[in-house]
């Protein structure tokens, strides 16, 4: 039994690198093939199900097929539903509220949008951990640069860790100033 675990963890391992790698140099149909493949051996997989459901989004793009939106629809709201993991989480957040506004559905995209700045801020305020609480103010930050509220989103870059945290805040600033003078 305790090998079939650490045999499915490394299995599961390989495959997350693998997506890693397809994600810099493959196509989006060998993308899509393998994030298929990959959540037939791993349904529960929260990082596989937001790949296959970018993926999807991706298809979708290109040919408008209703089937493969709501696929990639349905996968995001599970991982927005059941994972713990706020970076997994932030992505199918993204995921979701970008197919919503390229499906001219502007009222779900602002909704979802709308429980990320309440869950960010419900994170700031009651979390005691220094990382997820500056995860939810860089989350908020860009939530806030792509609505074009730049004070709202100035206030958040102000309170990230600077150079001596991987340059966080300068990082921020910068795309800020770039989207506030019409970078798009």
């Amino acid at each position: 039994r305790l090998q079939i675990d650490e045999d499915l963890m490394r299995e599961l391992e390989n495959i997350k690198k693998e997506l890693s790698r397809l994600a810099e140099v493959g196509t989006d149909q060998e993308k899509l093939c393998f994030a298929r493949e990959a959540f037939v051996k791993f349904p529960n997989d929260a990082k596989i199900k937001v790949y296959l459901a970018a993926c999807l989004s991706n298809e979708w793009n290109s040919n408008r097929e209703e089937s493969l939106y709501r696929e990639a629809e349905t996968l995001c709201l599970s991982v927005i539903d059941e994972c713990h993991d706020e970076d997994i989480r932030y992505e199918a957040v993204f995921t979701l509220s970008t197919m919503y506004a390229d499906s001219q559905k502007p009222e779900k995209a602002k909704a979802i949008l709308e429980d990320g700045i309440r869950k960010g801020i419900n994170i700031i305020r009651y979390c005691n951990d220094t990382k997820k609480i500056n995860k939810a103010h860089y989350a908020l930050a860009w939530i806030y640069i792509h609505r074009k509220d730049f004070d709202n989103a100035r206030e958040h870059v102000n309170v990230l860790p600077g150079l001596d945290g991987h340059c966080i805040r300068e990082e921020l600033n910068m795309s800020l100033v770039f989207f506030e003078k019409g970078f798009d």
